[in-house]
């Protein structure tokens, strides 16, 4: 108490200097914000990389086996690596990485990139250079832009301009890539005709080494000349359009013809470069990837900079920017913050009805606030969904400790003392009950803040807040309010009777307490409500964030001309202007295409749009007219970067694992033929496409002559689905220059034929291949999977089809069973734990406090009897609870020990007065206003949140939900229950 009693002394003694220091803590907020972290959410999921490699040509089992299955193998060696998964397709492998939690990033990037290097000659030759990627193959990039063509003037300008704008934005720190893609350099592409091709005695590599030949240029070397020294130079025979055409081909017999007579020779663009548009317009588009780890609203501030200094030129137009998620949050925290202020102010204003107590709880609360945000600097936590959730909710609670302070030195101002004394005076007589119930909110949170777990660092931001938050209301309202108090002569506030505080009248708690047949209907009621109600209850870990848009895959099934591909991209657009008209749709290539190949075939394109309404199943009916022979769909949610943060949202499946392929196909074959599928809610991730594999080997050919020339029909075959780079030609504008082969048929698009074309035998004379090889046909899949080296199929869905597969365990099959329930049920074990912990500590601290052991016991039985209710009106009420609900349900229960011990000191404060009626009609006179104001503050700080819902306040709105739910009930309990409880089983103990 002397604490007190000197700070008091020096409050009044340096007033000014106390102003003085307020003021600086004020603006030293402004000068913390450079240390200030920003996220969506703290670093939660484990780390996931992904790599990618082409390895052209070669058909998804030669991929499998010659590149995704020995280098994963090899990357399972790197340290921190938990897990690893492989999908090969036509031509492409990718390996996802699956790190172990809290590992060191840095480390193993460079030992994955030291190995990498390691084994670039074990690899097959032809593979492409290792892509690696932090995040999920398909994850959304974090800032999407497009630049429309139509913006774009003068053809070298404006590469010079996006050459530079990427250069840039590949300079912003924090930034891990920047791939652009739809301004590929228009191309000449040389299309030979196969027909004409096979007339003349002269092989495919042969015209292909002539050309890239005649492209080249240098030097010889010098001579002296005259006494000089001289440099001979030669110049490429091609160097223009006109020159390529006229370019004469060799037949090696002293004859040539002019390559325009073998093949046309026209000016190309990629189609990749035709497809890509925004909203309808041809656009060249830029994704951006960066460090997880960095702040998102620096980033995105800095590229919108760097945006902004090509905006008159290039106008980039922005479609997604992940930041803005982070930023809603932030809006969202600010209006409810405006809003719960405003509430609970008003509500303040309304019992105390004058405006020096609003005034002090104003600066008070202001205060709180930024001592809170310098903890927040101090302790390095992060500004973030979890950790503005725990501001959003602890509003309220800020005016508890406060009003309680500033109502105990109101009741004081009538007597006679000075106004230290009375100042003094209020302080002692709640600073008990106050540091106790502020103690007790505190310690409940602690289990959360301690207990080594896998979703520690998930309760640490929240609980960390809460802790903070109120711990800074505890500091700021033994030190503030008082301040306030001498700080301003009290004669700002009328020195008379307080009506509002007078005794309560004998005949008004009969009336209240004759109101106990209203509880018996009110149960009665809420059981009516429980039969009747309709929605089925769960719990969840929590709540599933809405996907924000829709993914659109869709693949060539076989070989499709581009204009066919181009045509359906039109129409598809064409929905999207009547169906979707306002909604931004982005068309990009699935890949990016290589310098080294012009594919002459449709390509895999994406559709990608962000929802402006909840999607309905309806509104994808348009998919079911495309045709499926031709075209395969694949739909998929965009997902916000919250869910993609978030590390458990678990799901039913199953991972059937084995080391045959031709075993699980086996086993999904088995399982698709049955006539009544078990666990038909749910679907194999994925089902490989069967194909025929079509394997050639040359008969025994006796005669030279004959014997066939592989390298001429490998070639064939490959330049008909793409050409090949040969070099570039121009004297200043250098444009490449692909060479291919285009067939009589490869226009037809109802053409089926699979037959080799005609080839050059050694000797260059052509020979028709159907005699010469045998054909073997060989059952194959378009895409293999592995994890940890074994094949497998993974199922989604309810786990009824583990009945079909488990059965299935002597073959050799291993499985990994996921369950929804198991985990939801693991995660609430854990909160009961914590829960029980947190009784634990707060016995012992409010054992401390009291000096006894029956009273801390007595409390913490009707707080956990206010639990219980409370947790029957949440699962009565609410279709689902998760961890938003249990956080505020901790938080309630710091709250009911501030009352019931509040309650408690005044219960033995009036036990001189015998009448029991009389004695809580006293409690009740001083009771009654501190708990109003408590409660009422908190609720209606909390109603903004509860009314207004905005996308992503799911989590914040079921803390608000559960605490105005609870306030309600500890009406009830301080009103009904108290004065029974004291009455009947504290005094005869204590």
């Amino acid at each position: 108490m002397k604490l007190i009693e000197g700070m008091v002394q020096f409050f009044q003694k340096h007033n000014r200097l106390c102003w003085v220091g307020i003021i600086f803590m004020f603006f030293s907020v402004f000068s913390q914000l450079e240390k200030f972290q920003f996220q969506l959410l703290p670093n939660l999921s484990p780390t996931l990389y992904f790599i990618t490699i082409t390895y052209p040509n070669h058909s998804a089992e030669d991929v499998d086996k010659a590149v995704s299955f020995p280098l994963s193998n090899r990357i399972s060696s790197v340290k921190s690596v938990k897990q690893i998964r492989t999908k090969s397709v036509h031509g492409k492998s990718t390996i996802q990485i699956y790190l172990q939690k809290n590992a060191s990033l840095l480390d193993f990037k460079e030992n994955l990139y030291q190995l990498l290097y390691e084994v670039k000659d074990e690899l097959p030759h032809g593979i492409g250079i290792p892509k690696v990627q932090i995040g999920n193959e398909y994850q959304n990039p974090f800032f999407e832009f497009t630049v429309q063509k139509k913006n774009l003037y003068t053809k070298d300008e404006d590469r010079y301009l996006l050459d530079q704008l990427k250069y840039k934005l590949e300079r912003v720190s924090g930034v891990v890539e920047v791939k652009r893609i739809g301004d590929t350099k228009t191309s000449f592409v040389i299309s030979l005709y196969e027909k004409d091709l096979n007339n003349y005695p002269i092989q495919l590599k042969e015209i292909e080494f002539q050309i890239s030949s005649a492209l080249q240029s240098g030097s010889l070397g010098k001579i002296v000349e005259y006494g000089q020294e001289t440099e001979i130079k030669f110049d490429p025979e091609i160097e223009s359009l006109s020159e390529l055409k006229k370019f004469p081909i060799h037949l090696g017999n002293g004859n040539f013809i002019p390559l325009e007579k073998i093949a046309s020779v026209t000016k190309q663009s990629l189609q990749i470069d035709q497809m890509i548009n925004q909203n309808g317009l041809e656009s060249v588009y830029f994704a951006i990837y960066v460090d997880p780890n960095k702040d998102p609203l620096k980033l995105s501030k800095q590229i919108e900079f760097v945006i902004s200094e090509y905006h008159d030129r290039l106008n980039p137009i922005v479609f997604y920017d992940a930041s803005v998620e982070l930023k809603d949050q932030i809006n969202q925290f600010l209006f409810f913050l405006f809003l719960s202020l405003v509430c609970a102010l008003s509500f303040s204003y309304f019992l105390y009805k004058e405006w020096f107590p609003v005034f002090c709880l104003l600066v008070s609360v202001t205060i709180t606030l930024m001592l809170c945000f310098h903890f927040m600097v101090l302790f390095s936590i992060s500004l973030n969904l979890l950790s503005l959730s725990g501001i959003s909710v602890g509003i309220g609670m800020l005016f508890d400790a406060n009003n309680l302070i500033y109502y105990s030195i109101r009741k004081q101002v009538n007597s006679s003392q000075k106004l230290p004394e009375i100042v003094l005076k209020g302080i002692r007589s709640v600073i008990v009950s106050l540091f106790s119930s502020g103690l007790t909110t505190m310690v409940v949170i602690v289990p959360l803040l301690l207990y080594a777990h896998e979703w520690k660092e998930f309760f640490y931001d929240i609980g960390l807040c809460i802790v903070l938050l109120i711990f800074s209301s505890l500091l700021v309202s033994v030190t503030i309010i008082p301040f306030l108090f001498l700080s301003f002569s009290p004669n700002i506030f009328s020195r008379i009777s307080d009506t509002s505080n007078q005794i309560v009248r004998v005949k008004k708690w009969n009336a209240l307490v004759s109101h106990k047949y209203s509880m018996y209907l009110l149960l009665v009621l809420l059981v009516f409500l429980l039969i009747i109600r309709s929605y089925p209850f769960q719990f969840q870990i929590f709540p599933k964030p809405k996907p924000i848009g829709t993914r659109l895959l869709v693949t060539p099934q076989e070989n499709i001309n581009i204009k066919e591909e181009m045509f359906l991209i039109s129409k598809i657009r064409e929905i999207f202007n009547v169906s979707f008209k306002g909604t931004k749709i982005l068309i990009l290539s699935e890949e990016t295409i290589d310098e080294s190949e012009f594919p002459h075939q449709a390509m895999p394109f994406v559709i990608k749009w962000f929802h402006s309404k909840e999607l309905n199943k309806e509104d994808l009916n348009w998919i079911q007219e495309i045709d499926k022979t031709r075209w395969k769909i694949q739909t998929n949610e965009l997902q916000s970067h919250l869910a993609q943060s978030l590390p458990f949202l678990p799901m039913d499946s199953v991972i059937i694992m084995h080391e045959n392929w031709e075993t699980l196909m086996v086993l999904l074959n088995d399982y698709l033929s049955l006539p009544t599928k078990e666990g038909s809610e749910g679907g194999f991730s994925f089902i490989p496409t069967p194909i025929k594999m079509k394997v050639w080997k040359p008969n025994l050919v006796l005669e030279p002559d004959l014997q066939p020339d592989m390298d001429d029909l490998s070639r064939k075959i490959l330049y008909r689905n793409s050409s090949k780079y040969l070099g570039s030609i121009g004297a200043k504008n250098r444009i490449p220059l692909y060479l291919g082969i285009k067939s009589e048929h490869q226009n037809d698009k109802f053409n089926k034929s699979i037959l080799l074309p005609n080839f050059k035998s050694k000797t260059k004379d052509t020979i028709f291949p159907d005699s010469l090889f045998q054909t073997e046909e060989r059952d194959s899949f378009s895409e293999y999977r592995r994890e940890s080296g074994s094949f497998y199929l993974e199922w989604v869905g309810i786990l009824g089809v583990g009945e079909f597969i488990l059965k299935e365990k002597e073959k050799g099959f291993r499985y990994q069973i996921h369950s929804e329930k198991k985990e939801i049920s693991k995660f609430y074990n854990t909160l009961v734990i914590l829960l029980v912990c947190s009784f634990v500590f707060i016995y012992l601290s409010l054992v401390a406090i009291y000096e006894s052991f029956f009273r801390p016991a007595f409390y913490l039985s009707v707080s956990i009897l206010y639990s219980i209710c409370v947790l029957f009106f949440l699962i009565l009420l609410l279709p689902e609870i998760h961890f938003g609900h249990y956080m505020g349900l901790v938080i309630l229960i710091g709250l009911s020990i501030d009352s019931i011990s509040l309650f408690g000191e005044r219960w033995d404060e009036f036990k001189s007065i015998g009448d029991k009626t009389e004695r809580i009609n006293s409690i009740f006179n001083w009771f009654r206003k501190p708990f109003l104001l408590n409660s009422g503050s908190t609720f209606f700080g909390l109603v903004p949140v509860v009314l207004i819902e905005f996308p992503g306040s799911e989590f914040i709105r079921a803390i608000a939900i559960t605490m105005c739910i609870g306030i309600i009930v500890s009406y009830v309990f301080v009103f009904q229950l108290y004065p029974k409880i004291f009455s009947k089983y504290y005094d005869s103990r204590i």
